[in-house]
């Protein structure tokens, strides 16, 4: 249905018509050619505008996962979060090429030192014209062996890096081989990246630091705590033995030879951290980018079980009580902290409802032990650090009217 219109709604819109008329008599026409008669979009700030948001970036088709990259105006999107990325940028004006690092908001760096995990799916803040090759940090691959130990240490120890994450348990500074991964003729930047969600002290380096290439004449590191980096600008991230120069003898308790290992020194007690590596060659090009994430725990018990045997209706029943501050777990397991000494408190729970006359606690080969209560110790056995790890025994034999009942307890320890 059509609704009238009134009088004086005709009468505004033939106002507002006319003047417009008016308006336009008054102008001078516009000529909005670009036929190069002088007109509007012949004008050089217009057409730089014009060509400002018609540009875009280039993508170099060699650029990890580029078949999912697109180029935009100033911009690169389609990238997945939660990478390290980094970009080569070549500018066909100055025939340059430079390297830019990718920060977590997606604009770029000059150096590794405000690298970052990618929160959304851009690189922002690029140039239109220039080509980029995208890459992302590759998960370390390296093998079942890398050593790490502590000065001080009797022998070392190994750790699995075969999948790019490692856990190292203990409390004593580390230092991690990672030979395989550092060319002691190349050059390198290193940024440490504390991960969120563990309860120690974990702070970023504040620059990205720097290795390899190095004074021929001096070791890199020796041990008496100093260094000749090459760079002597920065702090060093990864240290290097070459040459056996040493001012002070080696300490004799460390049964390993430190001659050309590529060493990284682990710091924070209960932190996660990714190592981001970039890799350069004489040119100034990047050749490798890696990343290695360490997780730093106080060495624990990673499994404590006890298992309860009862031989008949009428065996003492028993409680365990976990050590101090931590719970047992539905499969009566335990976990806790390995630099201290704790106690597994074992209690006969029916003494007074059997009413037994005695009660005797055997464990190996030692005397027995009476009333209702055994204390299981977890401590360093003759000095080793050990706590105790194997598989014991403990029974526990209550006397009834002359008859022995018995239950069997068995703890297994496992350190790691």
């Amino acid at each position: 249905m059509v609704e009238k219109i009134s009088k004086k709604t005709l009468s505004a819109v033939f106002l507002m018509l006319s003047l417009a008329l008016f308006l336009c008599a008054c102008m001078s026409p516009v000529n909005i050619g670009s036929d190069g008669s002088g007109g509007f979009f012949d004008d050089d700030d217009v057409k730089e505008l014009i060509d400002w948001t018609k540009g875009k970036v280039k993508i170099d088709p060699e650029s990890d996962d580029s078949q999912f990259l697109i180029p935009e105006n100033r911009r690169i999107s389609g990238l997945a979060p939660n990478r390290y990325y980094m970009v080569e940028e070549y500018n066909p004006e100055k025939d340059e090429t430079n390297n830019y690092f990718i920060q977590n908001t997606g604009n770029t760096w000059g150096d590794l030192s405000r690298i970052d995990r990618l929160k959304g799916n851009q690189i922002i803040g690029l140039q239109n014209g220039c080509t980029y090759k995208v890459k992302y940090a590759r998960t370390f691959a390296g093998e079942k062996d890398h050593i790490y130990f502590a000065f001080g240490d009797e022998k070392y120890k190994t750790a699995d890096l075969s999948t790019g994450n490692v856990t190292i348990k203990g409390t004593k500074d580390y230092y991690l081989n990672v030979g395989t991964l550092i060319d002691a003729n190349k050059v390198y930047q290193v940024m440490k990246i504390p991960i969120p969600g563990l309860s120690g002290t974990n702070t970023p380096w504040g620059n990205s630091k720097t290795s390899a290439n190095y004074d021929q004449n001096s070791s890199v590191f020796d041990l008496g705590g100093k260094y000749n980096p090459h760079d002597s600008s920065r702090e060093i991230g990864i240290y290097q033995y070459r040459k056996q120069v040493y001012a002070d003898p080696p300490p004799k308790k460390l049964n390993i030879n430190l001659l050309n290992k590529s060493l990284i020194a682990l710091t924070g007690i209960n932190t996660q951290s990714d190592y981001v590596f970039a890799e350069y060659d004489n040119s100034g090009k990047i050749t490798n980018f890696i990343v290695l994430n360490i997780n730093r725990l106080d060495e624990t018990i990673v499994d404590i079980k006890v298992d309860v045997t009862y031989t008949s209706e009428k065996s003492p029943e028993v409680t365990v009580t976990a050590p101090s501050s931590t719970q047992i777990s539905p499969d009566n397991k335990y976990s806790f902290s390995q630099n201290v000494n704790q106690d597994i408190i074992i209690n006969v729970s029916n003494s007074t409802t059997i009413n037994y006359t005695k009660i005797e606690w055997y464990k190996d080969n030692t005397p027995p032990a009476t009333g209702t209560s055994y204390t299981f110790s977890i401590s360093d056995a003759n000095g080793a650090y050990n706590k105790q790890a194997g598989v014991h025994q403990i029974m526990v034999v209550g006397y009834k009217d002359g008859i022995p009942y018995s239950t069997i307890i068995s703890i297994t320890i496992t350190t790691p």
